[in-house]
């Protein structure tokens, strides 16, 4: 990612675990924020999961996380605004 200048990568169908630390999948100079499958304990499903990696030269100054769950269903949805403070290079 690095040697194409990304600054936001969104990657799905992770199939971590919330036991899993976040060095396993560290990638150097991105902070990572995730939703592991199954991170409430409501969703049994064994795929999924989202990493979200930011550049970390890129200031988040707040996550908000919405919970798009049912009560008539088994399974959540969530998501995720990212609020980055606006930096020139």
């Amino acid at each position: 990612m690095i040697n194409n200048d990304v600054d936001v990568c969104v990657v799905s169908e992770m199939h971590l675990k919330p036991d899993q630390p976040d060095a396993v999948i560290n990638i150097p100079n991105y902070t990572i924020y995730r939703r592991d499958r199954n991170w409430s304990g409501r969703d049994m499903r064994q795929k999924g999961g989202v990493a979200v990696y930011i550049r970390k030269n890129l200031s988040v100054i707040d996550v908000m996380c919405s919970d798009l769950s049912s009560s008539s269903s088994s399974s959540s949805s969530s998501v995720f605004y990212f609020k980055i403070k606006n930096v020139l290079i």
